[in-house]
């Protein structure tokens, strides 16, 4: 056989091995086929056939001459069709451009090699699968491309010599001595030299095997699923139908009857976590999951998921927020959820009771909350698989742990929607573990909350409500809800019930799902009550058990809640309903960054605010417009007119007299002027401690009148 230099291109030197299925060399005495193409000529060399075998004197005429095609007649009957070239005939690439195209185009790696394992060529493909030249890949031979420690190389070698042809997988090796794994197919045959080649046709397997490891994780994901979600709804389950049919059965005292509602309420709020934790996860897998973010600050969500949580005595919570965080962007619903998981995990993984401490640092761009528990901790190997699905870590002391493995899962796909980060840290078991995730910061001044010095007002009643509910449970369960909080209600079943109920008396606000019976659903009757001018301004909260806040957004609404609400949310959301849309706060401190802290946080209840900053000011803007105000935020040391006289003026005005006024100061008080300023104004807030101001505004908002808070707060 010819040979090349080695320094030539890969694809030049493949062009000049031939690979051929049959070959043979013409005798003195035959014919020549260019002499007698039609006429059947004996050829006395054999000719090799499939399996070695060979076959004697055939007879052979030609089938196609521009190709060098003839047809075999071994004289059982049968004919091949078979090319046959010989040394003196023309250049090899005049005469197998298909076969050379074939060879330097192919997608696999393709190696010429000889049985002793030298290699005579590679193609393209080889090149790029070694990451050798061809030149190399010829030097390194045969143990240079194959793993020659796979136990199955001399299995496959032995199968080739005996049979001809084999094919299995095999674990290849690249130029820079990695290993992978792969798929050989090799073939024998002779040259045209009569000397015996081979062919290695390689193909990497890696992928495959990657897209195979998936699909088989998958697989048993599945199944772990189908096994975690068959116990979580079973569990409840049979708990609420046991203590019903109980409850339906049998006569019991009062006392019993209430605990067994409480394990039905208990079982319920579980069943209604884990559809929740299926349905986010499902959002979150296909980039569905709406967000609405806005600035929110930091200890309000701390104190919202603690009062949420509730007190637990054998996990005291330990809060480190410093006073200078900055708000946060974020969707407040989505991270208190957050917040919910990682409070109740470092519980429920603390067995042995213990602190759970949450701090927050300011970190440049962004601010990072932790949850840090004392308890089991967590081995160093799953850390890194602790936000997987359905991962759990598995261990003797947490097989009495409920839990379907997707807490955290749903943590990681909220904290990255919100553009943060999340992370998971412990010394190992037995020693405590911490869950950090960081969120972007806002766009505004720090906040400060503030504690009430006096008695927090209790809700109160907030009018006509009409529910528009097509099914007729939920409805009464909002109607019997609304009527405890003195709240009167009025139901209907369709849009078009709702727009005749509306059309007889306007609602103080209007609850709407939104799939209803009849030819309109919610969204149709949201379009008509915002097109008419006596109902464009109509407060609408909407409940429903789809979640569509983004279509909801350019309709106004007060409220979006995806069923089942909890009843103090339904109660919260209907208070603040009260508020009269058309008026707004009137904040009055000389501190630019307290007047933009509480501008803000009213913002987040929806409550407009005005701020000024000075009592001259204060009065000149009661005075031009004294209907505009639906209540007063006032600072005590203000320059000039002090918010004392301010007080005054507001109760000497005939027609302000009763407008409710909330004290928001960070002066030390007295005994005596704490009881003289209560007898004038509605609340006292001590700037920089407790609840915040947002939640004192939203509550005297609600109740409407003075006259009404007054009573609540012992004025």
């Amino acid at each position: 056989m010819p040979t090349a230099s080695a320094s030539r291109p890969c694809a030049e030197r493949a062009s000049k091995r031939r690979l051929r299925s049959i070959s043979t060399s013409p005798s003195s005495d035959s014919p020549s086929p260019r002499r007698s193409r039609r006429e059947p000529i004996a050829l006395k060399a054999p000719v090799r056939r499939g399996q070695g075998r060979e076959s004697p004197t055939v007879g052979i005429r030609a089938a196609s001459e521009a190709h060098g095609s003839y047809i075999m007649s071994p004289g059982d009957g049968s004919t091949t069709i078979f090319t046959v070239n010989y040394r003196d005939e023309a250049p090899p690439d005049a005469r197998e451009p298909r076969l050379r195209a074939l060879f330097e185009h192919a997608l696999d790696a393709i190696l010429l090699t000889s049985p002793d394992g030298r290699i005579h060529a590679a193609n393209p493909a080889a090149c790029r699968l070694y990451g050798l030249t061809e030149a190399e890949i010829v030097a390194a031979g045969r143990t240079g491309v194959l793993d020659v420690d796979d136990p199955r190389l001399p299995n496959f070698l032995e199968e080739r010599r005996r049979t001809g042809a084999v094919r299995g997988e095999l674990r290849s090796k690249r130029g820079d001595g990695s290993v992978f794994p792969s798929e050989v197919a090799s073939a024998m045959f002779r040259g045209v030299d009569g000397a015996e080649y081979t062919t290695l046709i390689v193909r990497d397997l890696t992928e495959r095997n990657r897209i195979e490891a998936e699909r088989e994780d998958l697989a048993r994901a599945k199944d772990e699923m189908v096994a975690i979600v068959s116990h979580e709804l079973r569990t409840p389950l049979a708990s609420l139908l046991g203590f019903a049919e109980l409850l339906l059965t049998r006569d019991y005292p009062e006392e019993e009857r209430r605990e067994f509602l409480g394990i039905m309420l208990h079982e319920t709020q579980r069943l209604t976590a884990l559809i929740n934790d299926f349905l986010d996860v499902q959002r979150l897998d296909s980039g569905r999951h709406q967000l609405s973010p806005e600035p929110t600050s930091v200890r309000a969500l701390v104190e919202r998921a603690l009062a949420a949580a509730g007190d637990d005595p054998a996990h005291a919570s330990v809060v480190d927020l410093p006073n200078d965080l900055p708000l946060v962007l974020a969707d407040p619903d989505r991270i208190h959820q957050v917040l919910m998981n990682l409070v109740s995990n470092s519980r429920k993984y603390s067995p042995g009771g213990g602190p759970v401490a949450i701090t927050a640092r300011w970190a440049g761009a962004a601010v990072e909350l932790s949850v840090t528990d004392q308890g089991l901790g967590i081995p160093p190997e799953v850390l890194p698989k602790l936000f997987e699905k359905f991962y759990r870590v598995s261990s003797s002391d947490r097989r009495d742990i409920a839990g379907t493995g997707l807490g955290l899962a749903i943590v990681k796909g909220l904290v990255e929607a919100h553009g943060g980060r999340v992370r998971a840290a412990s010394e190992g078991p037995g020693r405590g573990s911490t869950f950090a995730f960081t969120l972007p910061v806002a766009d505004g001044p720090a906040p400060r909350t503030g504690v009430l010095t006096s008695a927090e007002p209790m809700p109160a009643a907030v009018g006509d409500v009409l529910i528009v509910e097509d099914n007729p449970a939920y409805a009464s369960w909002m109607t019997h809800t609304l009527a405890l909080h003195g709240n009167s209600t009025r139901t209907a079943s369709s849009a078009e019930e709702a727009l005749q109920a509306v059309a007889a008396a306007r609602p103080g606000v209007l609850l709407l799902d939104l799939r209803l019976g009849g030819t309109m659903d919610g969204w149709d009757l949201l379009a008509i009550l915002r097109g008419r001018p006596e109902t464009h301004d109509l407060p609408v909260v909407i409940i429903s058990a789809f979640e569509e806040k983004a279509r909801g957004q350019a309709l106004d609404l007060l409220e979006y809640l995806v069923k089942p609400v909890a009843m103090d949310r339904l109660v919260a959301v209907i208070e603040r309903a009260r508020v009269d849309r058309g008026r707004s706060v009137l904040m009055v401190d000389d501190e630019p960054s307290i007047r933009r802290m509480v501008e803000q946080a009213l913002a987040l209840e929806g409550i407009p605010c005005v701020g000024v900053q000075s009592g001259e000011e204060a009065l000149s803007a009661l005075e031009a417009e004294p209907d505009r105000y639906a209540l007063v935020v006032l600072d005590l040391g203000l320059p000039g007119i002090d918010g004392l006289a301010v007080l005054d003026w507001i109760r000497s005005h005939s027609i302000l007299r009763d407008l409710p006024v909330v004290i928001f100061t960070a002066r030390h008080l007295s005994d005596e002027e704490k009881q003289s300023l209560s007898q004038r104004a509605e609340q006292i807030v001590a700037k920089g401690k407790g609840v915040p101001i947002q939640t004192v505004v939203a509550r005297y908002l609600g109740q409407g009148s003075r006259a009404d808070a007054a009573g609540q707060s012992g004025r």
